[in-house]
């Protein structure tokens, strides 16, 4: 990235009250569930970022 660019994320604090939310409604399964979408995030992510020569 240039020094110009500007990278901006939003909608991250509804995220944050949402996961909040279902860790402590349902703590049990929280982490199985929150760690199986974190992987799922992790190659989505993965897939879409460029590859370093």
């Amino acid at each position: 990235m240039a020094k110009n660019d500007v990278f901006q994320l939003n909608g991250l604090t509804d995220l944050q009250k949402k996961l909040s939310f279902v860790t402590k409604s349902y703590p049990d399964e929280s982490e199985k569930l929150l760690t199986k979408m974190g992987n799922q995030f992790r190659k989505e992510v993965k897939k879409k970022t460029p590859e370093r020569p």
